[in-house]
């Protein structure tokens, strides 16, 4: 069991994704009981069943071509939350010892000025990620608006003999036509339980992805800081504290390494998956979008646009951390090239030369070990998107 006042420390730092992650099982700092392995296992099982239901009606096609593009969209995330749900917890443990470490440096930190830029790193990354979660609470709202509410068809009641006209039963989730000939406890069952796997898919896509962010633009500011201590090395006219303090940097340097390292194995393969994952819900999105388009679909193209966006700024969020560590990262060795290095006697200059050459390899993050996490990167999969819509367009035409 991990230490109390650790656990709430650590609550209070990441208290806008502890939360939401707890929930179902995936913050790293939960303990390993039976209960969470509980929790996992019905989160996984609910997207696994929901994965059944969109292939059922995708085999069927039930409904019309919306609801069937909709199911093809819907088992596309629902492959991708239970990847995440999986993911996370099989590699708690590496992303505990992250977690655990950033809670350190705010607890050893005692420079106010060091203080101060985690401070201010800490609130950008809280506003980003309420805006993602707002982000994704928007597009989650304008769908069950246009499903429960606009979407509203009334039936011929069947076994009325005046012809009276009914509501049509409405799902929250594409796949309900699979239900149908059953019962309202049913319906009514199938329902919750799709709220219930709307949760899920939150909690999970949102949370384990704002947690990324969080580490990443910490280590990020912890680059930083150690571009102010490398600046400052050599100051001193005490050969042995020159010694020391150069010591200390090559092991708070190994430190920030490994975490980098530690986190790249946590989420390549989820970032893989996000990567491919969105190529396809933005193209196949697209495509829809012109569906509704050329049908007069306002309410569907306006929701197929914030699907469309919120793909794009999920797969952004993966790539600019990446990005603005790499460049963290480099800049270690101009801020020690800039240091009184020149000035030490020659054992310590060979040392600093063999940092330097450690320094010139900066940590990557990686789409499945082999595509690197860069703004290009992104910009590849908008662009490879973007010619995917283009030849739906003209399959349309």
């Amino acid at each position: 069991m991990r230490d109390d006042s650790s656990r709430q420390s650590t609550r209070n730092l990441f208290f806008l994704y502890s939360y939401v992650l707890t929930i179902y099982g995936a913050w790293p700092l939960s303990d390993d009981t039976l209960f969470l392995k509980c929790r996992v296992t019905f989160a996984a099982c609910q997207m696994i069943y929901l994965t059944a239901i969109c292939i059922i009606k995708l085999i069927i096609q039930c409904g019309s071509s919306e609801d069937i593009i909709d199911a093809f969209l819907l088992l596309v995330v629902c492959i991708l939350v239970c990847s995440k749900s999986i993911l996370l917890y099989v590699h708690r443990d590496k992303l505990a010892s992250v977690v655990l470490s950033s809670v350190e440096d705010w607890n050893t930190t005692e420079s106010e000025h060091y203080r101060k830029m985690m401070s201010e790193r800490a609130n950008f990354c809280n506003i980003v990620t309420k805006l993602f979660y707002s982000m994704g609470m928007f597009v989650l709202f304008i769908y069950i608006l246009k499903v429960m509410v606009l979407d509203v068809i009334y039936v011929m009641d069947e076994d009325s003999v005046n012809g009276t006209l009914i509501l049509q039963k409405n799902y929250l989730l594409p796949g309900g036509c699979v239900f149908d000939g059953f019962g309202n406890v049913v319906f009514y069952f199938v329902v919750i339980n799709q709220a219930v796997q709307l949760s899920i898919s939150c909690s999970i896509n949102l949370g384990g992805d704002a947690l990324y962010v969080a580490l990443t633009l910490h280590l990020c500011e912890q680059c930083e800081i150690m571009k102010l201590r490398f600046e400052k090395f050599g100051r001193s006219d005490s050969l042995e504290k020159n010694r020391k303090h150069l010591n200390a940097l090559i092991a708070r340097h190994q430190d920030l390494m490994t975490r980098a390292e530690t986190l790249e194995d946590v989420y390549n393969q989820i970032i893989l998956m996000q990567m491919l994952m969105s190529v396809l819900l933005i193209s196949v999105g697209g495509f829809s979008f012109l569906i509704s388009l050329n049908g007069g679909d306002v309410i569907g193209a306006a929701k197929n646009i914030c699907v469309m966006q919120f793909m794009l700024a999920q797969s952004y969020i993966y790539t600019f951390p990446a990005d603005d560590l790499k460049e963290q990262a480099e800049g270690l060795l101009r801020a020690l090239y800039s240091s009184q290095w020149c000035d030490m006697p020659a054992n310590i200059m060979k040392d600093i030369v063999f940092m330097m050459m450690r320094i010139n390899v900066p940590p990557y993050y990686t789409a499945g070990k082999f595509f690197y996490m860069t703004r290009q990167s992104y910009m590849t999969v908008v662009k490879t998107a973007a010619s995917y819509l283009s030849v739906l367009r003209i399959m349309i035409k």
